[in-house]
């Protein structure tokens, strides 16, 4: 109830970013910051409410274009509902409401779920399926992350392999099959600005997953 939790930025200076502190009080500020401008966006606490026995912080920015929309709230047991996007990027509003928390799983059970008129989105897990298919978190790296032309892709799974790439509502967007490479630069230069989300999956059937933003 009192916890906090950082954004490690790989991309940005290696910096820790202050996406959610529980232990804030009504009237205290929040730093949100943003990596596109000097100066960071100041959250005021508005309230604080218990709902299922979970804390949530509400609070309250008129400086940020998605946030503006619904108040960032800070939720014990699931995160915040403004995700790194919306805290980070001045021009996360470009990107649209994929920036914000639609709908959160824990153990195959719903247990939060966005009632903003503003933001609507289908909530599904994405590619779920069995466990013993899904590749090691770490078989995959992609690199720089976010990225504004190239993204280079190391797999260190099964070859050869495919990529297929969709956009952050499960729009299939394109593919790439038999790569023998374990390392492949892979361009989105004439992609729009926004959230793709990447699987790849060797010639053995297990696959990994992973997502982009293209800047």
């Amino acid at each position: 109830m009192t916890g906090r939790a950082w954004y490690l930025d790989k991309s940005w200076g290696k910096k820790e970013f202050l996406i959610m502190d529980l232990s804030l009080n009504v009237g205290d500020t929040f730093s949100i910051h943003r990596l596109e401008f000097p100066e960071d966006s100041l959250a005021i606490v508005d309230s604080i409410k218990y709902e299922s026995g979970n804390k949530k912080i509400y609070l309250s920015t008129n400086d940020n274009p998605v946030l503006s929309k619904e108040s960032l709230t800070f939720i014990e047991g699931t995160g915040p509902n403004a995700g790194i996007i919306s805290q980070l990027y001045q021009s996360a509003v470009h990107f649209g409401d994929g920036s914000i928390l639609l709908c959160a799983h824990k153990d195959s059970i719903q247990t939060y779920t966005n009632s903003s008129l503003y933001f609507i989105g289908q909530c599904f897990v994405l590619w779920g399926g069995i466990e013993e298919n899904q590749l090691n978190k770490f078989k995959l790296t992609l690199f720089p992350n976010p990225t504004s032309d190239k993204v280079q892709i190391d797999y260190k799974g099964s070859l050869p392999y495919s990529i297929e790439i969709m956009n952050y509502t499960g729009k299939f967007i394109s593919s790439k099959t038999d790569i023998n490479s374990s390392t492949l630069d892979f361009d989105m230069t004439q992609y729009p600005h926004g959230i793709y989300l990447l699987k790849v999956t060797g010639n053995d059937g297990k696959f990994a997953t992973g997502s982009i933003l293209k800047l």
